[in-house]
C-alpha cells in the first residue's frame, strides 16, 4: 500500500509543478505584459464665490467661477507619443457655457515635453501630449463660467486603454500580486509537506 502511495507522490508532484509552470506561462505575461493605459480621475466641480467682485477672464465679465480638475495618468508600462485626450463637458447648455482657461501640472515637472491645448468647440477641451513616460501624470484644472453634469474623458491610440479610477482603485494591482504571492507560498507548503 505504501508503494503505491510513493507512485501516487512521484507522478503528482511532477504533475502539479508542470501545470503551475504552464499557468504561470501563460497568465504572467497577460498580467504584467506591455500595455498601453491611461487612467483617469475627474473631481467635482470648486465653486469660487464672487458676489461683490468684479471678474473678468480674458477681457469676459463672469459672474460665477466653477473649476474643474482632471487627472491623467500614464498607468502602463509603454511610452504614449503624441496622444490626443480630449475634456467633453456633458451640459445642456452648450451656447452659453464656456471654458475661460486650463493650467496643467504635470508630474515630472520639468521636462516634462510639449502639451498642445485645442478648443474644438465651447465644450472641449482637447490636449495632445508628445510623450507620456510610464508614470508620467497631468493635473488640468479647467475654469468654467457654470456647472456641467459631468466630465467625460476621451483618448484614442494604437492599442490604448483609457479607465477611470479612484485612489481605491489604485490598490487593485497590488491586492493582485498579493493574492499571486499567497497561491505561491501555499503551493511551496504543500511540496515541502510532500516531500
Amino acid at each position: 500500500m505504501a508503494e503505491n502511495k510513493r507512485w501516487l507522490d512521484l507522478l503528482a508532484i511532477p504533475l502539479l509543478v508542470g501545470l503551475a509552470i504552464a499557468v504561470a506561462t501563460y497568465a504572467l505575461p497577460l498580467i504584467f505584459g506591455p500595455k498601453k493605459e491611461i487612467t483617469y480621475t475627474a473631481s467635482r466641480p470648486i465653486r469660487y464665490p464672487t458676489e461683490g467682485l468684479s471678474i473678468s477672464v480674458n477681457g469676459a465679465p463672469a459672474t460665477d467661477l466653477y473649476a474643474y480638475s482632471v487627472t491623467l495618468r500614464n498607468s502602463g508600462n509603454r511610452a504614449l507619443s503624441n496622444v490626443p485626450v480630449s475634456v467633453v463637458f456633458k451640459t445642456n447648455y452648450v451656447k452659453t457655457f464656456q471654458i475661460f482657461s486650463v493650467r496643467h501640472n504635470t508630474v515630472p515637472a520639468v521636462e516634462f515635453g510639449k502639451i498642445a491645448d485645442e478648443s474644438p468647440d465651447a465644450i472641449t477641451r482637447r490636449v495632445i501630449y508628445e510623450l507620456l513616460n510610464p508614470g508620467d501624470s497631468d493635473t488640468i484644472t479647467l475654469f468654467t463660467n457654470m456647472t456641467a453634469e459631468g466630465v467625460d474623458i476621451y483618448a484614442r491610440g494604437e492599442d490604448l486603454t483609457i479607465k477611470a479610477t479612484s485612489s481605491a482603485m489604485q490598490s487593485v494591482n497590488v491586492n493582485l500580486l498579493a493574492s499571486i504571492i499567497a497561491g505561491l507560498a501555499a503551493v511551496l507548503a504543500v511540496f515541502q509537506q510532500v516531500g
